[in-house]
């Protein structure tokens, strides 16, 4: 069950890059289940690992999972509370990871709603301690406003009547369930027994309610902003993201501050076949790597 719920995506391109020193100091803003830092943390005996994860069951399963590593220490909070952190403990990093996908617990075991092949409570929280859910979403948002999130957040151009028949539905009765989600989608759309149309309308569906959920370009943004306050000379970024919105805002954010960091590659990085064999979800992975340039 372990090794299903945190197998880490390209792991040997980020530790070649990496290429630690014992005395290296890392921050992991997603720790997730450990998967990359069992693979980091034997190679910096000396250093310091700083892993944050917002998720509870990933937080206490790491604390179990490494409890005798002296050098990790994990923090359940957001990656961009965890950068404020270090920031006010005056700590630089020589090395910034970001695993920006959910994990296979989340979608396979959390019964939180963020796959849309179960059915199950729509609440897709990353961090149970937010009020906000998908359902509340579903459920209060306006039309405008659940139309704009799945337009900017699914890519899902075509969404005018989704948002009409989810408001329509609501009247009646209140959306709660991912199946009940499913069943509006189709609906709306004439997908023709096209499986393919079908899985992909309701992965940007899902997608758009989880990044609304979980504010995650927000959090993405305030970090990249603040990334240098923790950043030591030299100082390394890999950043893995899963869609086409958070690697836009990711190239963008390098591309425009190329005086401060240099891209390690020309082109975006992505999983090889023999990844991709052992793990399909690693398909949509793009992995981009930086070099802080200090001073420049």
């Amino acid at each position: 069950m372990e090794q299903s719920i945190h197998i880490p995506i390209m792991a040997q391109e980020i530790i070649s890059f990496l290429d630690p020193k014992p005395n290296t100091i890392i921050f992991d803003g997603t720790i997730g289940f450990g998967g990359h830092a069992s693979q980091i943390l034997p190679l910096i005996s000396k250093g310091h690992y700083y892993g944050f994860d917002q998720d509870h069951y990933a937080f206490n399963f790491c604390q179990n999972k490494f409890k005798d590593n002296i050098s990790l220490k994990i923090y359940h909070m957001s990656y961009s509370e965890g950068l404020e952190f270090l920031k006010k403990q005056k700590i630089l990093v020589d090395f910034v990871l970001l695993d920006l996908g959910i994990s296979s617990y989340h979608i396979d075991l959390s019964e939180r709603g963020f796959t849309f092949l179960q059915d199950q409570p729509l609440d897709m929280r990353m961090n149970l301690t937010n009020s906000l859910t998908a359902k509340k979403i579903l459920n209060t948002y306006t039309i405008k406003d659940l139309s704009d999130i799945f337009y900017n957040f699914g890519e899902l151009f075509q969404n005018k009547i989704l948002s009409q028949n989810i408001i329509n539905y609501r009247k009646k009765h209140t959306i709660s369930t991912t199946f009940q989600l499913i069943e509006l989608i189709k609906q709306s759309y004439r997908f023709n027994n096209n499986r393919r149309k079908f899985i992909k309308t309701c992965s940007q569906v899902f997608q758009a309610l989880r990044i609304e959920t979980n504010n995650e370009l927000g959090e993405l943004n305030l970090f990249l902003e603040q990334l240098t306050t923790i950043l030591s000379t030299q100082a390394k970024i890999a950043i893995l993201s899963f869609h086409s919105i958070e690697d836009r805002i990711v190239k963008r954010f390098f591309k425009k501050n190329k005086q401060s960091f240099s891209s390690f590659t020309k082109k975006v990085i992505t999983s090889s076949k023999e990844e991709l064999q052992l793990n399909s979800r690693a398909k949509s992975a793009k992995l981009r790597l930086y070099q802080y340039k200090a001073n420049s």
